[in-house]
């Protein structure tokens, strides 16, 4: 198994890291992998600080995900494989590149990392790849504010990819209860608007309109044949009407006169008229031709008797 020495920030990268300070901003471009031999006292910290550049390139990955792990500190992820390898090599030396945000190119040799043991990584045999998850820890200035680049063709991580389907279902599952309250709330707010649909004693409750128009199909007739005043109207739909016994008694003994006055709106019950109100039996002796006003009766009668009587003592 392959063991580094720990990674060195070069004079390049010092330089970059300054820059930080001062407000500029800077990403990680690359990560390149190399078989460049060194010796004992070439893999001396103050030696690698003059690196430039890796002694013998030979693959680049681009970062998978970035991590701050302490204010100077952050881990740099990215898959190392060989799909794309057509001869094998001893790994020796690892290095990281940045630049400023902004800048062209892939920026400078910000970090280098030498073997102790250095492992071979195979070429690409056409059936089974190698693969390894390379975590490179990088030492950057204190509350710098670090990214990798985007646009490069990065392997996603397994667990990474894990973690963002987790983080994306508590947002769907947040989004879901927030939109289940906004609807809720709603339809408590229209509901103390109209009422409880429930509550309406008509058969076409689940809609307020058809529920309208069910009650329009009874009171319509009844305007159009004055059958019902406006206040009935009104007394149907508030659930108070009452029917009025006095006019259905009304009805059966109104004269001509009354009704007139009951279609006009300008009827008034009077004790008074009743004496002089059409029974329905005066109505049917008038149509047959046989009424005799009781009254006009009374009084032919009482003059026939004075009739015989004054014919008696007469004679």
């Amino acid at each position: 198994m392959a063991e580094f020495y720990p990674a060195v920030t070069t004079d390049l990268g010092i330089t970059l890291a300054a820059d930080l300070l001062v407000g500029e901003q800077m990403v990680f471009t690359k990560l390149v992998a190399g078989s460049g031999i060194y010796t004992e006292d070439e893999t001396v910290r103050t030696n690698l600080q003059k690196a430039e550049a890796l002694r013998e390139p030979r693959q680049e990955f681009a970062f998978s995900s970035i991590k701050k792990e302490t204010d100077a500190c952050v881990l740099l992820k990215t898959l190392l494989s060989n799909i794309s390898l057509t001869e094998g090599y001893r790994m020796t030396e690892i290095g990281v590149y940045a630049k400023r945000i902004g800048e062209e190119g892939d920026g400078i040799l910000y970090s280098l990392s030498v073997a102790k043991e250095a492992d071979y990584f195979p070429r690409y045999n056409g059936m089974a790849a190698v693969e390894i998850i390379e975590e490179y820890y990088i030492t950057v200035s204190d509350a710098a504010e670090v990214t990798i680049e985007t646009g490069r063709s990065a392997a996603v991580l397994f667990e990474d990819f894990e973690k963002f389907q987790e983080e994306m279902q508590n947002r769907l599952d947040k989004m879901k209860i927030e939109i289940e309250t906004a609807v809720n709330n709603k339809i408590a707010e229209l509901q103390r608007k109209i009422g409880d649909l429930s509550a309406l004693r008509t058969e076409k409750k689940c809609c307020l309109v058809d529920a309208i128009n069910e009650i329009a199909e009874v009171i319509r007739p009844l305007i159009e044949y004055s059958l019902a005043t406006n206040q009935d109207i009104d007394d149907i739909i508030a659930e108070v009407y009452t029917d009025d016994v006095d006019w259905i008694t009304m009805l059966d003994i109104a004269s001509d006169r009354d009704i007139e006055l009951i279609i006009s709106g300008m009827y008034e019950d009077s004790a008074e008229d009743e004496t002089d109100a059409a029974t329905d039996q005066d109505i049917d002796d008038i149509i047959a031709g046989a009424y005799v006003d009781e009254e006009e009766g009374e009084m032919e009668d009482v003059a026939e008797k004075e009739i015989e009587e004054i014919v008696e003592n007469a004679f």
